[in-house]
């Protein structure tokens, strides 16, 4: 089982009960009930090991840029601080959608997509596909997915040999590239 950052969403994760252990960049990180993660668009993290519960909060890439102020200025605080503040927001959006306050959950949701912002918990601009041209494809796909795309299709679209393209999207991905448009779709 893989825990998948969407690659149009951005998914702010609370584990309620238990731990969840994944895999990211070569290192295993445990979470335990009551901590909090934020998955950001192309996140591929293996499942180690899940017990428990996690309460995922799934926003749009477009809401989340829409509502999110990009020059913020904001005290200098310790990480521990900062990821005490995002859960305890995090918990009131939570418990204001469970009450149904849907007004107060919406203005709760605007504020926690710019401490998450703020806190450079995602940053749009840092996406962490290491190749340009991946990323272009990336782009690409995630506009045009309603089109029949192939690979020789966007590798002509981007210059690229085809073998290539699809080698270098399986090693920056962990998905093949048709996998990964079946699943946008």
């Amino acid at each position: 089982m893989e825990v998948f950052g969407n690659s149009d969403e951005v998914k702010i994760c609370f584990v309620a009960a238990g731990t969840i252990a994944i895999k990211k960049d070569m290192n295993s990180i445990q979470y335990k009930q009551g901590e909090i993660f934020v998955l950001t668009p192309y996140d591929q993290l293996p499942l180690i090991k899940f017990t428990g519960v996690l309460i995922e909060l799934s926003m749009n890439v477009l809401i989340f840029n829409r509502f999110a102020f990009y020059n913020i200025e904001h005290e200098k605080s310790v990480y521990s601080e900062r990821h005490d503040f995002l859960k305890r927001h995090f918990l009131e959006v939570i418990s204001q959608i469970k009450k149904q306050q849907w007004f107060d959950a919406d203005v709760s949701v605007i504020k926690l997509i710019n401490y998450v912002r703020m806190y450079n918990y995602y940053n749009p601009d840092d996406i962490k596909v290491l190749s340009p041209v991946i990323k272009q494809v990336l782009d690409y796909i995630n506009v045009n997915y309603k089109q029949g795309l192939t690979l020789n299709d966007l590798a002509q679209q981007f210059y690229v040999n085809p073998s290539y393209l699809s080698r270098l999207f399986s090693k920056e991905m962990n998905i093949t590239m048709g996998n990964y448009i079946k699943k946008f779709k």
